[in-house]
């Protein structure tokens, strides 16, 4: 019972950032200045709409923390949690792939100015379609250098108080993938995995939750069933966007420094379980400076879900079998690119 109380609390410290980390100072959630914002989410990548950008996209190549990864690269190499074992067939596009945005925000100049904020919960992003385009409020003018996303991962926790109370749970289930089974998976009802997870098929369309998808990184997963031996139900990191150089930052405290050095040392996302962390995925984002004579401000991020599955044959090395594995290809988080500019 122990263990269940710490799963609902880890949950509410990694998520419950979003409404406190977007406050944008002025004590009126997104009125800001008054200027529009606009947020676009996409499948894709993010065009090159000035030089700017495509510097930005040639920096990114560049400057990979490659060291920070190594939380959820080892899986891939057989040398951290488990063994996926060897990669079987081709990278698998899914038919379906919606995301649920908890929120978004933006900060700029050490957050002097304030950041903006989307205040919609529960917006639900289908990167296999055309995307959507959020439009929450306005913004101060000024420049901007930090763009953040939460995300839910589709999965579910539960508590207890330990002492026989009433139970809390948290289900979020929005976020699904849908992807065609392969033959070489074998028999779909036996597949270990998504059973654990749930998932369903129609025909030979599976559905089942992002965060079932995802390896977990050490001490960073928190959920249902508390099964340690379990590489998958993981909780989506944050995605952050700022600085110039691609990095994970794994810590059970982050805050705005750890994403660019000029920033105080803010709070943006702590876990209050000893020995437990948070996850923010940081990905370059070129400042977007917004005068007092634009018409609008726009952040688009873009997914770009081609072949983002990849089949595994398993610790047993033998495709087709019980043990077969399905997860999100490595290097996933480079398929998140941002674009940002005035209108």
């Amino acid at each position: 019972m122990k263990n269940k109380v710490l799963i609902i609390i880890a949950i509410v410290a990694i998520i419950g950032f979003a409404f406190t980390a977007c406050d944008n100072g002025n004590n009126n959630d997104n009125d800001g200045g008054g200027i529009p914002a606009k947020f676009k989410f996409a499948n894709g990548t993010a065009p090159a709409r000035s030089v700017a950008r495509a510097a930005m996209d040639i920096m990114r190549a560049a400057n990979i923390d490659t060291a920070s990864f190594k939380p959820y690269t080892d899986i891939y190499e057989n040398t951290g949690l488990g063994a996926l074992g060897t990669k079987v067939g081709s990278s698998i596009t899914p038919t379906s792939f919606k995301v649920e945005i908890g929120a978004v925000w933006a900060n700029g100049e050490n957050r002097n100015i304030g950041g903006m904020l989307v205040d919609k919960y529960n917006v639900v992003v289908e990167f296999a379609g055309s995307g959507i385009t959020l439009t929450p409020g306005n913004v101060n003018p000024g420049t901007y250098d930090l763009v953040g996303v939460s995300v839910h991962a589709g999965i579910k926790a539960s508590s207890s108080d330990g002492w026989g109370g009433a139970t809390v749970e948290s289900d979020r289930k929005e976020s699904k993938v849908q992807f065609a089974w392969p033959d070489t998976a074998g028999d779909f009802a036996t597949n270990s995995q998504m059973q654990r997870a749930g998932a369903t098929i129609s025909g030979n369309t599976v559905t089942v939750n992002l965060g079932n998808l995802m390896p977990r990184s050490i001490k960073h997963l928190i959920y249902m069933g508390w099964d340690e031996n379990d590489l998958f139900n993981a909780m989506f990191p944050l995605i952050v966007f700022g600085g110039d150089t691609a990095k994970l930052v794994e810590a059970q405290r982050i805050t705005y420094n750890d994403i660019i050095s000029s920033y105080p040392t803010t709070l943006l996302a702590e876990n209050n379980i000893v020995g437990y962390t948070c996850g923010a995925i940081v990905n370059p984002f070129t400042p977007v400076t917004v005068s007092d004579s634009a018409s609008a401000v726009v952040i688009e991020t873009y997914w770009d879900i081609d072949g983002i599955i990849e089949h595994y044959s398993g610790p047993d090395n033998t495709q087709g079998g019980t043990d077969d594995i399905f997860v999100l290809k490595n290097g996933w988080w480079n398929a998140l690119t941002i674009s940002g500019y005035t209108e």
